[in-house]
């Protein structure tokens, strides 16, 4: 089995960092997408098409809310380390 022992606890840090930031921009830039999605097609909308779009913009925003909670835990650890 393979494992990277040459990355310090800092560097680690960092990957993860680097990490949830980049998952925080893509759900943030999906959110957008729908918002713009539902801007254009409001009037074709039915029950269907809402309920779905509604399940989509909530589970985004709990997964936003879990990365963001740990982006700011790696935050912290980063700023203890130094």
């Amino acid at each position: 089995m393979l494992q990277c022992t040459t990355m310090s606890k800092k560097d680690d840090v960092k990957a993860k960092i680097s990490f949830f930031q980049a998952f925080i921009i893509l759900i943030v830039t999906t959110l957008f997408a729908i918002f713009g999605y539902v801007a254009i097609h409001y009037k074709e909308f039915d029950l269907v098409l809402g309920v779905g779009t509604a399940g989509a913009i909530v589970v985004l925003l709990a997964m936003l809310g879990v990365f963001v909670r740990y982006f700011v835990k790696c935050l912290k650890k980063l700023k203890d380390m130094k």
